[in-house]
């Protein structure tokens, strides 16, 4: 990333005091390059939320001063907040000052709070719609050998991919097994026309990612190959969401390739983590008996509405309402070009906000012109890995955080990012307490079907393959069931200097014309909005009349 200082020849200013110092390396460290100028801003040099959080544990550990989000975006500076730090030094560590320890007994210990809900909501089971497949297609000297024993390592090292979850009397408990191998299924193709062999091998292993995963008593990490030629394969990773996540996703990636290389090259694999899911969900339920719990609580009952469904969204009536919602999903997607992306990101660092606020303001105005509404709810992962010791670690401990903002009084877009970024830093003030627990603190009712609700999902993602493999070249492969929640998801693709946008939605709900219209009047209204950021909202697209034309009324 180019120093936008350097490039309007401002003078680079170097730390001067031992503080100064240590967060020029913490930053070094998360954003893997060299951070030499406390004045740069913390968007400037790319930080996301992720990487804020990063950077605080770092703070934590080496400074005995905590340091939320919020401190952190609103210092914008390391300059700045080594001042904080400085004022701050001697106060309480609060929520670390619970110790992250392993439990010597791995029986009975508990799900986190986020599992438990899922698990109560699936009754068990998981629907293709609560299943991450990874596909990849490989081609080149690929050693199944290797590969075999990869896969086999990676669930003697991460112990959620050996687990199962219940309900007993005692709570809510995994029940995680001794290591044993994995089995590696590989469907032979060659035996078919090499024109079927693809298209038959995709169709089988998506009918397999289709099946239900049974929680209980089945396996929540299913690997399954197809062999197309002696040289190329199709591989298939299937994961319970109750057991990973999506940064567990790319550790899971990263650790494959690394793996593969020691069984292939005869070298010995690294040592396990030390700490694994269960220790930190064990450690979860610690943290929300202190008092930070009440105070957690007390924000959301008073940023959401308990008495109104806290997700749903009412969309104008052209838009179908099935009975049974979520079984099938519709995608589309489509670059924005480097010279917009080049804007979106320039009006972002002005600003003072990071991409996904930017992002996720834009995402709100489009959906209050769409359902013709002042305030708007969206939902978005956070990774919730605010340690170092949780950078790593394999398992489910992301959770949904609600945003929901007041777009009334005639904002311009400027005002709308700033009202969206004062919501996420007061949302990532109290994170901690997760989705599942803020409903049943807020609206009980929508505990158990929270996800049910039609709502919008934002999210920054990049759509690339962690997997690489020695000698073999890795494609992604879509092997996905096209199952879709009852929602509309906007992501963002940061993976390249040209965003892309991609959209899914149920499909019983969006038909495809809709969904392209949806596409295209958001690239309008992004484009509008940063070529005049000053407007007002009420003249971005969609107009209401084309609204009201294409969809109806709400």
């Amino acid at each position: 990333m180019i120093d936008p200082r350097a490039a309007n020849d401002l003078p680079l200013q170097r730390p001067r005091g031992d503080i100064d110092l240590q967060l020029c390396e913490i930053w070094s460290e998360v954003l893997g390059r060299p951070v030499q100028d406390v004045s740069a801003t913390f968007t400037d040099m790319g930080t996301s939320s992720l990487l804020a959080a990063m950077a605080a544990a770092r703070i934590h550990d080496r400074l005995g001063v905590h340091v939320d989000l919020t401190t952190i975006f609103r210092s914008r500076t390391i300059q700045a907040l080594a001042s904080s730090i400085e004022r701050a030094s001697g106060l309480a560590a609060g929520t670390r000052d619970i110790p992250l320890v392993a439990n010597p007994s791995r029986r009975g210990l508990p799900m986190s709070f986020f599992q438990e809900w899922r698990f109560r909501a699936d009754q068990g089971r998981s629907a293709p719609q609560y299943t991450i497949t990874l596909g990849y297609e490989l081609q080149g000297e690929l050693r199944l050998d290797a590969m075999r024993d990869a896969i086999s390592e990676l669930a003697s090292r991460h112990e959620p991919l050996r687990t199962n979850y219940d309900i007993t009397a005692t709570g809510a408990i995994q029940q995680i097994h001794p290591v044993q191998a994995v089995e590696l299924p590989v469907l032979d193709f060659r035996g078919l026309a090499e024109d079927l062999r693809r298209a038959d091998a995709l169709r089988v292993l998506r009918n397999a990612a289709a099946q239900p995963l049974d929680r209980r008593t089945g396996d929540v990490f299913q690997p399954m190959a197809a062999r197309l030629a002696d040289d190329r394969y199709l591989l298939m990773l299937r994961l319970d969401r109750i057991a990973v996540d999506g940064t567990s996703c790319e550790i899971l990636e990263s650790e494959l390739g690394m793996l593969y290389a020691c069984f292939a090259d005869g070298r010995d694999v690294p040592d396990p983590p030390a700490l694994q899911q269960a220790d930190w969900a064990s450690w979860q339920r610690q943290l929300l008996r202190t008092p930070r719990l009440a105070g957690a609580i007390d924000f959301w009952r008073r940023t959401l509405d308990g008495t109104r469904p806290l997700l749903e969204l009412r969309l104008p009536s052209g838009f179908r309402s099935p009975s049974v919602p979520g079984l099938c999903g519709r995608s589309a997607s489509r670059q924005l070009g480097i010279e917009l992306s080049g804007v979106i990101r320039r009006r972002a660092r002005e600003a003072g906000v990071t991409l996904f606020m930017y992002v996720l303001a834009a995402v709100n105005t489009f959906i209050a012109r769409l359902a013709a509404q002042d305030a708007v709810t969206i939902l978005s992962p956070f990774a919730n890995r605010t340690r170092p010791e949780l950078e790593r670690m394999v398992g489910c401990l992301a959770h949904g955080v609600i945003y929901r903002t007041d777009l009334s009084g005639a904002p311009s877009f400027n005002d709308v990012v700033t009202r969206v970024r004062d919501v996420c830093l007061e949302a990532w003030q109290h994170q901690e307490l997760p989705i599942s627990e803020v409903a049943r603190h807020v609206r009980p009712v929508s505990y158990l079907t929270l996800y049910d609700e039609f709502h919008v999902f934002c999210d920054l993602i990049r759509d690339q393959p962690s997997l690489r493999i020695a000698r073999v070249d890795v494609a992604p492969a879509d092997i996905g069931t096209g199952a879709a929640h009852p929602s509309l998801a906007i992501l963002i693709d940061d993976g390249t200097e040209d965003l892309g946008l991609i959209m899914r939605a149920d499909a019983d709900r969006f038909d495809d014309s809709a969904l392209q219209w949806c596409m295209r009047e958001f690239s309008r209204l992004l484009n509008a909005a940063v070529r005049e950021p000053g407007q007002r909202i009420s003249r971005l697209p969609p107009a209401p009349d084309l609204v009201r034309q294409r969809f109806g009324s709400t």
